[in-house]
């Protein structure tokens, strides 16, 4: 298992807050972020049990599900629908680990 794995579980911990206000404001964008967050732990578990191109597959999958999770943070911070920050909590993900992982993914195609 990767240990960026950790630091998913962990964002999903912190944006439940986040993710109750948002909801009475734009139901469908506190859906969308919450399934986001849980495709990057599922896919990064996922990945961790599979050989060479499903591996690479799912932690591509991983990777374009957490930017799509930073997108909907900033959308979130941009039409102010949480009194807490959201983007603080994206900087768990663009951790030194997430980095060296989306530099992976970059280069052998994960």
């Amino acid at each position: 298992m990767l240990r960026i794995y950790v630091d998913a579980i962990k964002v999903i911990r912190l944006l439940e807050p986040v993710l109750g206000e948002v909801k009475s404001k734009n139901a469908n964008l506190a859906d969308q972020c919450d399934r986001a967050a849980t495709s990057v732990a599922l896919n990064l578990s996922e990945g961790s049990g599979q050989r060479a191109g499903n591996r690479r597959l799912r932690y591509q999958t991983a990777l374009g599900e957490a930017r799509e999770l930073w997108g909907a943070c900033d959308i979130i911070e941009a039409k102010r629908l949480s009194r807490i920050g959201c983007r603080s909590h994206r900087v768990t993900l663009l951790s030194p680990r997430a980095r060296r992982v989306e530099g992976r993914a970059d280069v052998v195609g994960v």
